[in-house]
């Protein structure tokens, strides 16, 4: 039961400081309120960012001890366009990258990067990169000097861009967290707009953690919780606060109380009468 609320529109545009997908906001509690529940009403977000960002689009490749830097330009990529500009200036000399030929063999979903001459090489990855061409994160890897000095992905690659979004916020805790909602955008192409309504306030409110500020912080970022980058696009959402009803929390953690007992007298029933059913 909500026993007092106030509404606001945020438009990251108009905000206090920072970017489109971090930023501080102004949201002008009334004094002496008993707010202790936020939630968020609605959500609007283009889906405008790339699959390979500035300051996220680098790996490093070494050729006979010497190790290259190897940065991509940030944009939207496919496997044909992405192998195509690796080809054409960004790998060393005499290293290439490529896939199967899907027209006459069956495609694995991988990358073989193959080096040159009898001397070592080596892959290595930081936090970005990795996933696209099938590796993983933190890690270095040898060529196979007994396969014609070639490695391939050791995981099938991913061109997906960032379909699940994270809204950050220290206007919440959510158990333990700061995260107010989680939006999926599987469904949504790229440059859409990814847009989100509420159908249960209960299930997605979350603990208010203080009613006596009136600037609170905004972060937009991937299920690693890095921040997204909408690329000068603006994000826009409303949300709620709200006085809840201790009975009503009283209530509803009794329900769920209930719930999870019922569930265990449940198995308890049961699980003599699997028993005999076996014997």
């Amino acid at each position: 039961m909500i026993l007092s609320s106030k509404t606001f529109s945020v438009n990251s545009r108009v905000r206090e400081s920072g970017t489109n997908t971090d930023f501080s906001y102004i949201l002008d509690l009334p004094p002496n309120n008993r707010f202790n529940r936020v939630c968020i009403l609605d959500f609007s977000c283009p889906k405008s960012w790339y699959l390979i960002p500035e300051n996220e689009n680098y790996f490093f490749i070494t050729d006979n001890q010497t190790e290259y830097k190897i940065e991509i330009t940030p944009g939207n990529y496919n496997r044909k366009n992405l192998t195509y500009q690796l080809n054409n200036g960004l790998l060393p000399g005499g290293i290439t990258i490529g896939y199967a030929n899907s027209a006459v063999e069956g495609d694995d979903g991988k990358f073989t990067i193959t080096g040159h001459g009898n001397h070592p090489h080596k892959i290595r990855f930081e936090e970005y990169m990795w996933e696209i061409l099938g590796f993983e994160a933190n890690t270095e890897y040898d060529f196979d000097l007994n396969n014609g000095s070639a490695i391939k992905s050791r995981n099938v690659v991913s061109f997906q861009k960032e379909n699940t979004i994270k809204l950050h916020s220290n206007i919440c805790d959510n158990n333990g967290t700061d995260v107010l909602l989680n939006i999926y955008g599987m469904a949504n192409l790229s440059f859409s707009t990814i847009v989100w309504h509420l159908t249960d306030i209960d299930a997605h409110s979350r603990m208010l953690t203080t009613n006596q500020n009136n600037i609170y912080n905004f972060r937009i970022t991937n299920e690693d919780n890095h921040i997204l980058s909408t690329n000068g696009l603006n994000c826009v959402f409303s949300l709620i606060v709200y006085e809840q009803s201790p009975i009503y929390r009283m209530l509803n953690g009794y329900i769920k109380y209930r719930v999870g007992q019922d569930e265990i007298n449940f198995q308890k029933e049961i699980e003599p009468e699997e028993k005999k059913n076996k014997g």
